[in-house]
């Protein structure tokens, strides 16, 4: 059998393929010898050209098992940290440049904006956040008492996964900072402290115009309706007409239209609100 494997077919078959030089070949020859493959390439003349491309053969093998292996730990160990490290980096350079453009704002405001409380106020005036009025995409509402005086104020929480709340705290403190009329809700103050930032409102008891005109049950009269339509219209008049620049709201709606305990309207929410020159016409598609 020894004689024959040596000097018969499969030796001879062997020898003929690893002369090629196609990796199939070599790969298919050394399956075909199979535990005769050191035999074979060493028999009588040990020439040491078989012996070469025997040994590339189980190299070629190896690599083509080990390669794959090698690569899937690179990409768990070493490139999976990395992709990690470098999302993390990224969210961190983003929340400095949004602090770092909110205090900007917050010092040029400092001198004529209302008031700046630290966040230990925050969760003072709220208690803890225990009376929670509401809840929408840019946060929380919870209502609040500022002492001395017992003055009830609603606290806007901005939270959440929201990137733009920078830009949402910057609009609405800006904008209604500078605004005193009867028919838009007055701004008391703002905290803000790293991502943490709160907008500080006078308390509306009735809560928004859409619980009433939208519910059977808490339906107003018609010259009710008539005397807070009116309301409004004054409030966005003023918007545009009375301050020294123009505010667009963009977002009236009865969710953003509070009522206070006479039921009184105001225009609220100036998260998308935006400053304009007098004298200059804005069209909006």
């Amino acid at each position: 059998m020894k004689a024959f494997l040596y000097n018969g077919t499969i030796c001879s078959y062997f020898k003929e393929q690893i002369s090629d030089a196609s990796i199939v070949s070599w790969t298919r020859a050394f399956f075909w010898s199979e535990m005769h493959f050191y035999q074979c390439v060493t028999y009588k003349s040990y020439n040491p050209y078989y012996t070469t491309q025997s040994i590339l053969v189980v190299i070629a093998i190896l690599s083509s098992i080990a390669i794959p292996k090698f690569l899937f730990v690179l990409c768990r160990f070493l490139l999976a940290p990395l992709a990690v490290w470098i999302f993390l980096a990224y969210k961190y350079w983003k929340t400095i440049i949004i602090i770092d453009a909110v205090e900007k704002f917050l010092r040029i405001q400092q001198m004529i904006g209302p008031m700046r409380y630290a966040y230990t106020d925050i969760v003072a005036v709220t208690s803890h956040f225990r009376d929670k009025l509401g809840q929408g995409g840019y946060g929380s509402v919870y209502k609040g008492v500022l002492l001395p005086g017992d003055v009830h104020v609603a606290v806007k929480m901005l939270e959440g996964n929201s990137n733009c709340n920078g830009e949402d705290f910057i609009s609405e403190v800006s904008t209604i900072g500078r605004i005193h009329h009867v028919n838009v809700v007055r701004l008391v103050g703002f905290c803000s402290e790293e991502m943490r930032r709160a907008i500080v409102y006078e308390y509306m008891p009735h809560g928004s115009l859409d619980k009433y005109i939208f519910s059977p049950e808490k339906s107003f009269s018609w010259d009710k309706l008539n005397e807070i339509a009116l309301g409004i219209a004054r409030g966005i008049n003023y918007l545009h007409q009375g301050c020294d620049m123009q505010i667009m709201h963009f977002d009236i709606k009865p969710h953003n239209i509070l009522l206070d305990s006479n039921f009184v309207p105001k225009v609220a929410d100036f998260g998308l609100a935006k400053l304009y020159p007098r004298g200059e016409t804005v069209l909006c598609l």
